[in-house]
Parts: structure tokens; C-alpha cells; sequence
């Protein structure tokens, strides 16, 4: 940040290189100054939305998670996620698939699975209620919501959502 003399702050990128003569001695230098006052703010801004955003869900107790379709891979947020699933973050299932064999109750798979199908196939968001064993052996019921983003061939893309202990 560069201090102009009535104290206002104006972020720049800088660089320097030398000039040097025919033998390699440096003779002087060029400075080359960028006001990056717009991506500044814009990254300040996202930081603040970003805390905002951890804020609120964490207030909810919410937890935030990513399903690639293609990969057939879930990123959790570590953050809330583990504490509703009472897992360690380490034994999170990485996998949609690992999700209903690992965790999720067998008589509730097919419902989950109707929800993702209709979700794929008409874009209504994601709204999964269902029974999912924590790691200290008990059933809780966990609400799963999500909304489906696709790619500019319009193929599934990903699912990002939420889950809650309801």
C-alpha cells in the first residue's frame, strides 16, 4: 500500500528491474508501479462475504458440501459438516457412493437416489431427508439440500448444498 501525502492508501503492485551497462554493472533501476485498487476491494469484499457466509451458517449449525457428478467426489466444509455428522473431518466419505454405503441408513438409499434422479434430470433442487449412522453408533436424521449447477454443454456439473440435523 502506497501513502499519498494527504494519507490516503492506494494499493499498487510493484516491481523492479535493473539496467545494466555492457559489462553487467548496474547503472540504475526501472520501477513500475500498478494501482490494483479495484482487485483490492474485490478481494476484501469476497473475504468479507466469505466470513459472513461462515458466520451464518455456523449460527444455523449448517454445514456446506460440494458433490462433483463426474468425479463421483463430495468436499465438505470443516467448518460444521463434522460436528453434524459427529465424524472426524478425516473420515468424512469422499464419495457419494461411500456416503449411502457408509453412513447412510439401507432402507434410505432409494429415496436419496430418487431425489438426486429427479434433481438431474429436471433441475428441481435437492431436498433429501434421511437417516445417516454418527460414529458414535447413533441414527440421526440429517436434511440434506442442494441446488444443481450445470456445465456449457449443460451436463450435471456439480450439486452444492447444505445438510442440517433436523
Amino acid at each position: 500500500i502506497l501513502v499519498a501525502k494527504d494519507g490516503t492508501e492506494l494499493p499498487i503492485d510493484d516491481s523492479a528491474a535493473p539496467i545494466r551497462s555492457a559489462n553487467g554493472r548496474i547503472l540504475g533501476s526501472i520501477l513500475i508501479f500498478r494501482d490494483v485498487t479495484r482487485r483490492y476491494h474485490a478481494e476484501r469484499a469476497l473475504r468479507d462475504s466469505e466470513e459472513r457466509l461462515r458466520l451464518a451458517t455456523s449460527a444455523a449449525q449448517l454445514g456446506i458440501w460440494v458433490w462433483y457428478f463426474r468425479e463421483d467426489r463430495i468436499v465438505w466444509d470443516q467448518q460444521c459438516t463434522p460436528e453434524i455428522f459427529k465424524l472426524p473431518w478425516v473420515s468424512m466419505p469422499a464419495a457419494l457412493s461411500r456416503l449411502k454405503t457408509d453412513i447412510l441408513h439401507p432402507d434410505d438409499r432409494p429415496a436419496l437416489d430418487a431425489a438426486l434422479s429427479a434433481t438431474l434430470e429436471t433441475d428441481v433442487d435437492l431436498r433429501f431427508v434421511g437417516r445417516f449412522q454418527r460414529a458414535d453408533g447413533a441414527l440421526r436424521w440429517l436434511e440434506l439440500t442442494g441446488r444443481l449447477q450445470r456445465t456449457t454443454s449443460h451436463q450435471p456439473d456439480t450439486i452444492a448444498g447444505t445438510v442440517a440435523d433436523v
